[in-house]
């Protein structure tokens, strides 16, 4: 394992101050009207204008943060309340879920409350967008999180991070990491890490969403 290069990125947070979850990944989506525009990440309609401008893939991507996040099981429907706010500043994060109830939801109103987040961007395409609100530089892993996931080989690549005989594969295949406590320095008390695949079904299908749900949950009581 290297040290962690300095980067010019970008985060987008749920609410200042110290984090359950980093997520890592290489580049950001498309923001509204760049930083002219008056959209912020902290707004209530903020995910719906981000996945309008920038696809499926990004419905994606916010959908698997909302099942690891959410405090229910990703099998039932509590993370779609969650991914339509994920970065709402709320000093609770208890969302109201009736208008989705299921089955496994039988309540009329359920109030779920989720691990707080942050999502780092590793490429510095976007410096320039650390002027809008919510939006700001994070040179390297968070300093504030309890846990990292790092989404990829790409964004493993940018943070330095390499496979080795140490990482504790989590699934059958591998494709779920769990990196030992470093020995480098640079490395220590910047919490758990997680090597992931992407943040895309295909690649991080429901089967390996509920074990690292189960994971960073249970870790948390």
């Amino acid at each position: 394992m290297t040290d962690v290069p300095p980067l010019n990125s970008l985060y987008f947070e749920s609410h200042p101050g110290p984090v359950e979850v980093a997520f890592y990944l290489p580049n950001p989506p498309i923001l509204p009207n760049g930083v002219s525009s008056p959209w912020q990440v902290n707004t209530e309609t903020a995910i719906d204008e981000l996945i309008a401008i920038n696809g499926n893939h990004w419905r994606k991507i916010f959908t698997i943060m909302a099942k690891l996040c959410a405090s229910h099981s990703p099998s039932t429907q509590a993370w779609r309340a969650l991914r339509a706010k994920l970065f709402v500043d709320t000093t609770t994060d208890a969302l109201s879920v009736s208008e989705f109830s299921t089955s496994a939801l039988s309540t009329s109103a359920l109030s779920i409350n989720a691990l707080s987040r942050r999502l780092h961007f590793l490429s510095d395409a976007y410096k320039s967008c650390d002027q809008l609100a919510h939006i700001k530089r994070a040179p390297k892993l968070d300093p504030e999180a309890h846990w990292h996931i790092v989404c990829g080989l790409e964004a493993q690549t940018l943070l330095g991070i390499t496979h080795t005989n140490q990482n504790r594969n989590l699934d059958e295949q591998g494709k779920i990491r769990l990196l030992p406590v470093a020995d480098n320095k640079r490395w220590q008390d910047h919490g758990a890490r997680l090597l992931t695949p992407y943040l895309d079904y295909r690649q991080f299908p429901n089967h390996l969403i509920e074990q690292v749900h189960t994971l960073l949950h249970l870790s948390n009581e």
